[in-house]
């Protein structure tokens, strides 16, 4: 048995087929990262049989994560803290720039390039091992920024681009065993301009610190944010899930998540 067919085979799409055809394409682009759909198929039926697949309502992303959370869990009882890491990267899609769904995104200062907003909430034990995804947000912005800071402060949390780092609080609660302990893990980054002093990094955190022995526990903790970096490096770098090529935001929506899943076990083979 495949990796993927023990480990994904309990996703329920109503037809056990599309279950079949998850964990075939699932071990598929498995075997080979950084390949396309039409790649990676061994034949033209196996392609059509894949984007049909995807083409499904009734396969959608919560499905497809299903499976995995579950085996999360598992992998989560054996550890006393968990470390779930969150950030946010960009998918750019311009060369897609007909795909219906997109939306701007920042490159170099300037919102002319078109993509989307991944921002993935992956598990790491307190030594670095991916334990697996806990849950992501997908959006795009369908126009460029244009009110003020001000204008921005005074919106409501829910209504913020930065409301996505709250709800992923939430997600940590439904996913992760009550009796773990998890402890989010978080930057928040700026960039001074090049004539000023470099920026003095200040660690927070809401755990008591009473010994030397703590503080370094917490900054280790806190070194595992990195791993995050390399998570999107095997997405993008390995997987190349930005060169594929969909009708729509709504169909790429699920290879994006099958290759945030497939991502883990890269990152596990690694570790």
């Amino acid at each position: 048995m495949s990796w993927c067919a023990s480990k994904l085979g309990d996703a329920d799409f109503g037809d056990f087929r599309l279950t079949k055809r998850f964990t075939t394409l699932a071990q598929t682009m498995l075997e080979h990262p950084g390949q396309s759909i039409p790649s990676a198929c061994s034949d033209w039926a196996s392609s059509k049989a894949a984007y049909r697949f995807l083409h499904n309502d009734n396969v959608t992303p919560s499905k497809m994560l299903e499976p995995h959370l579950l085996r999360l869990k598992e992998r989560c009882e054996s550890h006393n803290v968990v470390l779930a890491v969150q950030d946010s990267n960009y998918l750019n899609l311009d060369s897609f720039r007909s795909m219906d769904g997109l939306g701007f995104i920042e490159s170099s200062s300037k919102w002319s390039h078109k993509g989307l907003v991944f921002h993935p909430n992956v598990a790491f034990s307190t030594d670095g091992e991916c334990l697996g995804l806990l849950g992501y947000e997908i959006f795009s912005r369908q126009e460029k920024r244009k009110s003020s800071r001000h204008e921005y402060m005074r919106r409501p949390i829910q209504e913020k681009e930065s409301y996505r780092w709250i709800k992923s609080l939430k997600v940590n609660k439904m996913n992760i065993p009550s009796h773990i302990d998890v402890v989010t893990v978080a930057d928040r980054e700026s960039n001074p301009p090049a004539d000023c002093n470099p920026i003095n990094w200040v660690l927070h955190t809401n755990y008591p610190i009473e010994s030397i022995e703590e503080a370094c526990e917490k900054v280790n903790w806190y070194k595992i944010r990195w791993q995050i970096e390399i998570y999107f490096k095997v997405m993008k770098s390995g997987f190349r899930v930005e060169k594929n090529r969909f009708g729509d935001v709504k169909n790429l929506e699920k290879f994006i998540i099958l290759i945030a899943i497939l991502a883990t076990r890269v990152m596990n083979l690694t570790y």
